[in-house]
Formats: C-alpha cells, structure tokens, sequence
C-alpha cells in the first residue's frame, strides 16, 4: 500500500493488523467486525492481513465490503470471485473497472467460472443473472460486458449474448456458443434458432437452419477465432504519447479488450489469412478495425490497400510496413498531422522510401523539413544535395532564412523558388529578435546550412543577418565553435540573440556571461536559462574576474523586478537585496522586501561592503525603515531604522550592524519577531544563521510564553530544524495536525525515531494516522511493528484493548499499549 490518508478508525486497524501476530487476526475481526466492514465500505485503504483474515472469516456482509472497496488487490478480489457467492459476485462483476481492463476482465471471468446456475440465489434482484440480463441505453445490450458473458453459464445470458455478438464473431466462435447452450437442452437451441432467424441468421447465412448440427461438427475455435471479435471493435479514439512503436500501435487502436487483442494478433506466430478474408467478406471489417489487420508485417497487399484506401492516416501510424510514396503523396491525403509525418520518417528510417523522391515529390516543405531523420546517411546526402543548389550565394541563403520560397510546395520547389527570388527585397528584420517559435522557413534553413559544405557554412557566417544568426545559435543546431564564429563575425547583435533563447546548453551561458556585457546580462536575466548563483552574479554586477560592481546592472533588469510583483520569498528578490547594488536595492525595497528588519538591516551590510557609506546613507534618507511596510502589508517591527543611523556615525559602520544582526540580543529579537509576524518561513529565511538553541529554548518555556502555532510549524518546515525542536513539537498535541506532513518528512529523513512519536506525541489518532502513511517494506513500519508485538505479545485481549481505545485516546501510543498491557494483565 502506498501513502494514502486514514481516519483514525481504519488507521488503527491498519496498525494493528501489520503489526499483530497472525494468530490474533481472526479473532481481532470478530472481534471489530462492525468496525472492519465500516472501514472497507467508507473505501479506507486496508492492509493485506486484513484482507486475508476478512477473506477467511466467512462473513458475506465483510466479503461484499471488501468486495466494494476500490483499494482491494487483484488476487483478494479474485479470490472473492472463487468463493462463488452470489451477492458478492455481483458487486466485483459490477465494480470490477472499465471492460477490456486486463484486471476487469479477470475478475469478471472468475465470477463466471465460479458461478452455479443451479443455484436460484444467482437470480435474485440485484444480482448476477438480472445485472447482464438488464437493457444498457436505447435497450441494446452494453457494448463492454458480452465478450466477458460468453462464459456465463446461465442459458439466458448466453443466448442473449450470441444474439447480441453473433454478427462480429467467427463462426467457430458462435457455435461454440451453440454447444454449449445444446448441454443445457434443445429447446433453448430451439429458441435461439427462431430469433436468430429473425436477426437474418447473425451474418451467418450458412448456418440458418443448422444451428444444432453445426455446432456438434464444428471444430474448436483458434486463438485467431477468439481474437477477432476484439479486432472489430478496434477504436480509433487514443491518447498520444511518448512510447515504444509496439506500445503507440495498440494504444492507436483502442484501450482495454480491443487493445490487447490487437496486441495478441500483432503477435501470433502465424496468422490464417483466409480465415481473416473470409470473416471479411462476410462482414467487412470498417474503419480502425480494417486498419488494425496492418498491424502485421505479413498483412496481405489487398488488405493493406483497402485499409490504406480507408484510413491512410492510422495505417501511417500503426502498420510496421510504409505505403508507397504515393500514398503520402496523394491529393485527398492532409500532411498537417503527425501520423503522416511519423510515417513518411519511419519509410525513410527503413529505407522503403527513397529520400531524393522524398525531397521532390513531398509537401508541404516545413513539414518534411521538421520530420526528417537526418541520422540517416541517405537522408543526409539527398539534403547535401539540396543544399548545394543554393551554392554559397549570400543572397539565396539571406532568403531562405527570411522566409522567401514556396514553403507549401516540395523542399525542392522550395530552393528552385528561392533561386528564382533573389532579386526581390527582402522583409525586414528586427535587430535584435525576440525569443520566438521557428517560422515554417526556419527549418528549412536549419536543415539546409547543417548539410551545406564546410567551406560554404564556414563563409555564410559573415553574411548572416540577425534572425539566421539566432537560429544558428540554438542548441539543436549550434555546436561550440560554430556559437564563436557567429559572435567574433557579428558581435553583440549575435549574443544578443543567443541570450534571448529560453533553450541553451550551460557552457553556451557561461560563454555570455563572461562577456560582461549589461544587455546581455538582462536578456539572459529575462530569457536565459540561469542559475540561482548566476542570477545573482547579474544583480550584483559581478564580472568574469569576480569583481562585484564591475558591469553595470541594465534598465531591463530594473524594469524586470519592478515587472514582477510578488512575495518576499521569490528568489530574485531575495537574491536582489544582497546584490549591494544600491539601484537593485531600491527595487526590492519598494516591493516591501527584505521583509525583516535584520534582512534589511543585512542587506545595507553589503551595499557598504560593496558600494561605500555614502550610499547606504543615501538610502537611509530615502526611506524610513520603521513604516515600510511588507509584502503582507504589515509594519516591520523593531529598531531597523534608528540602528542603520546610528551606524552612520560609528567609526565602523558595517561593524555595528552585524554586531546587532548577530549579537547576544539577537535571539530575542527573532523570537519576538516570530510571535508577530504572519509568515514565519520568511523570518526564519531573512535570519541567517538560525539560533535553533533560542528556538528550543523558546519551545520548552511554552507553558508561560509558547511560540505561536504557526511560528512553531514555519520552524519545523524548515530544512535545517534540528532534531530537538522536532521532538518539541510532537509534544503539542493535537496542534500538531497544522503542521501538515513535517513528522512523516522528519521520520523519513531520519530526524525522529519510532520511538520518538511513540513516547512524545500525546494523540494517538494523529500517531497511528501518521504510521498507516508508511509503506509496509518502510523501515518505520518494521520498527513500530517489533515495537508493539514486544509490549502486546500474542494476547488478542492487549491488542483488542489497544484497537478499542485508540480512536478517541488523548496521550502518547506509548501510554496507550501500557494500558492496554496492564488491562491484561490485571484480568
């Protein structure tokens, strides 16, 4: 069982069922049973003892119970199935999943292997017999259940079952059917004779008036029998997603029972495929069904052509084999889509389709650009090809990447037109572009100058207009010494550029920071992907030697800060106000941030390190730091204001202030800081370092002066609260429950003990809810379960004691076994 939440009577149970001796298993669910059936049918995640003793309890009302709750195993439930009872048959048949789920159908089959129709129980209202006799919508019989009730054994359910498949099952499969309902007596066979005639004999001309003879002659049905009713309800409603090639053809297909028996056809060894054309002349297979029989390599040519003919889009997809260029190529068929391209990639992967043709004869030209495999050596060479139409000419190159060409046309009706516009003028350009999606030309341009000569490439970068540099500098397409050339050839434009991409390699992003450029400092700022240290090295001004103040912080980055309104505890922020950049400074300060006075005060610490006095006295004078109010619009506390001035005129200012940041009356300063503030997480993050012992010590004066609830949990939140605190904070009782998920966080880290929950926290609900959380191969939920078969033994009366008290007791789990241990042993 994974983690999952409890109520205190199911966690109780979980507890106590992982941890008790088997032998008291039976007799704890005797004993509780009103509680163990309330639990499973409030659908409460119960352990796999549980289960088992409930299983062996022989009592239907907990059976049906277990049988509803959704969190029961595949083998509890199939172990229900074969207890053949009808009521609680009738709920795993019901409750069993979505038909076609490989579980469903497992234990929707097991029900019907164990049912007796001998047995009237089976009939009775709301049970099996009438839940797959009842009309689904339009009273048609449900589409998911019949191909499960085949193997009902009840003479109702199967007539109406053939009657309402017959169509789409082969006739081995049928008359199998038939046999079976001739073993229960003639006169059923009799009637299923006249409404299947009434029906136009189910699809089955050959059989009407034979039904009986037929059945006793025909032969078993094969595996490719009994798969093809599932081949016909192949779907084409699917979710793409990234997956293997066998895995997309069965999810393309369908879910559940269509799924796999697609699967299990794209499997056999060996298919009869006259038995397939023959099912297919007498009913034709339609749509993703017709496609479905392309799943296999050894679909015959006229299959596949019906199926291409029909749905050319699913057999891109699904089928291992590619149509022939044509196919693709063909004026009905639409290329906006990924089937087509997915397929027209996959032909030239496996060589069945001829890349040079590919280039000529398919379109739209973006689209084949974008889809192909340029792994592939044929692949390669056709694009160098392509390429060296375009020679080295500046002019077709600028074109092409500024969107000249037919890009709706072929790739090569693409170049031809390029060629042909050379002389037009060309769209302007922005300077520097934006970080933006490729245009449809873009691709073509990538691909095209990575399969150009050397010689060429290497003589195009001085000609290179800013959009074609940015695209040359993206990731998919830039290599390191290509990124050089391109910014020794155009400077800053190019880096420009590349800073604006939301997408590039960590080497590439050093290389623009080591450019001590401002500009392309807030472009990376705004678009880059950059650290939490090199954002910091931005606000700060720092420069490749490490100098701090060294290049100038840009408007942008101003203007980015002031863009972004948000709380004390987004990081540029935070990183901002220890830039000791006095411009950056002023930013953060007007978003109310640092939202401490010693964050502030820290904060005016390394503006005089790294800008002089007379800044922090400039910003002193602007700004009181008494009324300036937070991001929560709540006064800062304390004298922030009065001790910035008197640093002013102290010899050594910085001196002073961290003498006050971390001097002995600091620690009383966070405290009380702590009881006012609202957010105590920004408190404890502004204070650096932490005075943890003032905190513990704090915690432990609770009875006279305790830290408020939400100070408590803000510090037990925090990564670096050390042990201590935690064990203080299990003491506080129920108010433990505001503070979330820290005591599973601090048990799984290892910062409390088993044994710490047990004698510390005084509710039990709350320890035994906090315990059901574990995995049962945790080691927590070894150690608790060694710790309570050690004080309660094998006496079901210790452990019915402990169940029974546990829910509303008020004290540790500690104090609960010694009650419960000495109930026993005063008995």
């Amino acid at each position: 069982m994974g983690v999952l939440a409890h109520g205190a009577d199911a966690a109780s149970l979980v507890v106590v069922f992982r941890a008790a001796d088997p032998v008291c298993h039976s007799a704890l669910v005797d004993r509780f049973a009103g509680r163990v059936e309330a639990g499973l049918r409030a659908d409460e995640p119960m352990p796999a003892e549980l289960a088992d003793a409930v299983l062996a309890s022989g009592e239907v009302r907990l059976w049906e119970a277990l049988a509803g709750n959704t969190h029961t195993s595949l083998a509890v439930r199939l172990a229900l199935a074969r207890l053949g009872e009808p009521e609680v048959s009738a709920l795993l048949y019901s409750r069993a999943g979505r038909a076609g789920d490989a579980e469903a159908d497992a234990v929707r089959a097991a029900v019907l292997d164990a049912a007796d129709a001998s047995d009237r129980r089976w009939y009775r209202p709301a049970c099996l017999v009438e839940e797959l006799l009842s009309d689904g919508p339009d009273n048609r019989l449900p589409d998911d259940w019949p191909i499960a009730a085949l193997r009902a054994p009840f003479p109702e359910v199967l007539a109406r079952t053939l009657l309402a498949l017959g169509p789409d099952l082969p006739p081995a499969v049928l008359l199998e059917g038939c046999r079976r309902l001739r073993r229960v007596g003639d006169d059923v066979v009799a009637e299923f004779a006249v409404a299947a005639a009434e029906r136009d004999a189910l699809g089955h001309p050959k059989l009407a008036g034979r039904w009986g003879d037929a059945a006793e002659a025909a032969a078993s049905p094969t595996a490719l029998d009994r798969l093809l009713p599932g081949v016909r309800r192949a779907a084409g409603e699917w979710e793409r997603r990234p997956a293997d090639a066998a895995r997309v053809r069965v999810d393309r297909l369908g879910h559940g029972y269509a799924g796999r028996a697609v699967a299990a056809f794209a499997e056999l060894p060996e298919v009869d495929w006259e038995l397939v054309r023959g099912e297919h002349a007498r009913r034709p297979f339609v749509g993703p069904a017709l496609s479905a029989l392309t799943v296999r390599a050894d679909c015959p040519d006229d299959l596949y052509a019906a199926a291409v003919r029909e749905d050319p889009y699913t057999v891109f997809d699904v089928s291992p084999r590619v149509p022939p260029l044509e196919v693709f190529t063909a004026s009905e068929v639409d290329p906006v889509g990924g089937e087509w391209a997915d397929g027209l990639a996959k032909g030239l992967r496996a060589g069945a389709l001829d890349p040079v043709r590919v280039l000529a004869e398919a379109a739209p030209a973006h689209v084949v650009f974008e889809c192909l495999p340029t792994d592939v050596p044929a692949v390669r060479a056709a694009l160098a090809g392509l390429a060296a139409r375009l020679g080295a000419s500046p002019a077709a190159w600028t074109a092409l990447c500024r969107g000249h060409g037919n890009t709706r046309g072929t790739p090569v009706d693409l170049v031809a037109s390029v060629l042909a516009s050379t002389g037009e003028p060309a769209p302007p350009r922005a300077a520097v572009p934006a970080a933006t999606a490729p245009a449809p030309g873009d691709f073509a341009f990538l691909v095209l100058f990575a399969h150009a000569a050397p010689d060429v490439r290497d003589a195009l970068v001085a000609i290179l207009d800013p959009r074609a540099a940015q695209q040359l500098l993206m990731p998919s397409a830039a290599d390191t010494g290509l990124r050089r050339r391109i910014r020794d050839t155009h400077g800053k434009t190019a880096a420009l550029g590349q800073a604006a991409l939301v997408e590039q390699p960590a080497d590439a992003v050093a290389e623009l920071l080591d450019l001590d450029d401002p500009d392309v400092n807030a472009a990376l700022f705004r678009y880059g992907p950059i650290t939490g240290a090199q954002r910091a090295r931005v606000l700060a001004g720092v420069d490749r030697a490490g100098r701090a103040g060294a290049v100038p912080v840009a408007e942008d980055v101003l203007a980015d800060l002031r863009r972004y309104e948000v709380g004390g505890r987004d990081e540029r922020f935070r990183l901002a106000a220890l830039s000791g950049q006095p411009r950056v400074l002023r930013e953060t300060i007007r978003q109310g941030i640092p939202r401490t006075e010693v964050g502030r005060l820290r904060a005016l610490v390394v503006l005089w390190e790294r800008a002089g006095r007379d800044e922090v006295a400039t910003l002193i004078a602007e700004t009181d730091l008494r009324t300036l109010r937070g991001s929560w619009g709540t006064p800062v506390p304390g004298g922030a204001d009065t001790v910035a001035r008197q640093a002013l005129a102290a010899p050594d200012g910085p001196a002073l202030l961290r003498a006050w940041i971390t001097g002995p009356t600091a620690r009383d300063r966070m405290i009380a800081a702590l009881r006012s503030e609202d957010a105590p997480a920004e408190v404890l993050e502004e204070w650096d370092p932490l005075p943890w012992d003032a905190l513990i010590a704090a915690e432990h004066e609770q009875a006279f002066d305790p830290l408020p609830t939400h100070a408590l949990m803000g510090a037990l939140r925090h990564p670096d609260c050390p042990r201590e605190l935690s064990v203080a904070g299990l003491r506080r009782g129920t108010r433990i429950e505001d503070g979330g998920g820290w005591p599973e966080a601090h048990l799984r880290d290892g910062r409390l003990t088993v044994r710490d929950v047990v004698d510390e926290c005084r509710f039990v609900p709350y320890t035994l809810r906090l315990f059901a959380r574990f995995e049962v191969d945790h080691p927590v939920t070894a150690e608790l379960g060694a710790l309570l078969r050690a004080r309660l033994g094998r006496s079901v009366d210790a452990w019915a004691v402990a169940v029974h008290l546990a829910p509303e007791f008020h004290g540790t789990l500690g104090e609960l076994l010694d009650v419960a241990a000495a109930s026993v042993a005063g008995g």
